[in-house]
């Protein structure tokens, strides 16, 4: 990160008394992305590795989330400087250009004026007087120069860093993948009947089946989740870093009413548990793909889609901040990785998790408990 010290010291000396000083939010982004690398290497000898490496992966993608914000922040302020600037060094330029044909012309002729010598006066008294605010317009127009090379410079420096983070998440994301699969050779069955689960999958045609009776399920006392869940409702963590592209009662494309949200995320994020829960499903439903049921509390389930690979299975228990599985899509490169997240289908770089929150089988809206989504 030393090229991006050098880019806070040196470009946006004239912005560093600014609130929103470009340079400052992006090195906050740039520090939560150091911290996230440290913490991969840590997870690389942890005697958990797979719990390490998501954590250090969701800290990573954070930070890179972070890092695009304020890229684009900076974007927007570098339009608007620029902007600012070619207005004001036209008007400057014009204005120039009139002192200086006065400048170049006899003395007899700049003297005439059509209203003759005391407006020709007046006329020298006015030149003299706009004489100091030319040299503020022109400090300012230098110090907008200034800035714009700041931008540059800083934009570039963001740029570099970002190719290195997203081949450091690549790494972390093949070296999760196989711990993931160490930890999964010998998974514990706390079902009690897992038979019974196969069943009910062959009978459901709709999730509203599914969720209602997946959790009279039996499961072993072992597995059991800890009381006091509805206590968290409002601070639980996101499962997935992104931005909302649907809301709960809202209707999608076929026209019904969603039970749940849409958050939009770059292809291939890490999905974590935000809370201590059972694993009650896992695998594909119908159009849904591939799904994670998670039950919290008795009474509650979680239900999350759009997976592309999925790492837990039935009858584990999940501790907060343990890897789910990743969406869907492939490795985003670095320029696309900087495309704003929407709800456009044509932007292929990013996907979709689903969300549904149910207490005793009703659904509920999940903006209620998690935080920290963007809209």
């Amino acid at each position: 990160m030393r090229w991006l010290a050098l880019v806070f010291a040196v470009g946006f000396a004239p912005l560093a008394r600014a609130e929103s000083d470009p340079a400052e939010i992006v090195r906050v982004a740039a520090a939560e992305i150091e911290t996230a690398t440290v913490l991969l290497i840590e997870a690389r000898n942890a005697t958990n590795r797979a719990q390490s490496l998501a954590r250090a992966i969701r800290s990573l993608e954070d930070g890179l989330t972070a890092l695009r914000v304020a890229l684009r922040s900076s974007t927007a302020q570098e339009n608007s400087v620029r902007e600012d600037f070619a207005s004001k060094a036209a008007d400057l330029a014009g204005l120039l250009s009139a002192l200086q044909t006065i400048e170049h012309s006899s003395s007899p002729l700049a003297m005439l004026h059509p209203e003759g010598a005391a407006a020709a006066a007046r006329a020298a008294m006015i030149i003299v007087a706009i004489t100091p605010e030319l040299e503020n317009q022109a400090a300012v127009l230098q110090r907008d120069m200034m800035a714009l090379v700041g931008f540059n410079q800083l934009h570039k420096a963001v740029e570099t860093n970002l190719r290195s983070a997203l081949a450091d998440l690549q790494l972390a994301r093949v070296e999760l993948n196989a711990a993931e699969a160490e930890r999964r050779q010998a998974p514990a069955d706390l079902l009690s009947d897992a038979g019974q689960l196969d069943m009910l999958l062959q009978a459901a045609d709709d999730l509203n089946f599914l969720a209602g009776e997946i959790g009279k399920l039996p499961i072993n006392q072992a597995a059991q989740a800890p009381a006091g869940f509805a206590s968290l409702k409002g601070s639980l963590p996101a499962p997935v870093t992104g931005l909302l592209v649907s809301k709960f009662g809202e209707r999608n494309d076929g026209g019904q009413i969603q039970p749940g949200i849409s958050i939009q995320a770059p292809a291939l994020s890490l999905v974590s548990a935000p809370n201590a829960a059972n694993v009650r499903f896992a695998g594909d439903f119908l159009n849904y793909g591939n799904m994670v049921i998670l039950e919290p509390a008795a009474g509650y389930l979680q239900i999350l889609a759009g997976f592309g690979q999925i790492y837990v299975v039935e009858g584990e228990v999940l501790a907060a901040g343990d890897a789910i599985g990743l969406l869907k899509g492939q490795v985003p490169a670095a320029d696309e990785f900087l495309i704003e997240m929407s709800s456009d289908a044509t932007v292929n770089s990013f996907e979709t998790l689903y969300i549904e929150l149910r207490v005793d089988g009703k659904p509920e809206d999940p903006l209620m408990w998690f935080t920290g989504i963007a809209e």
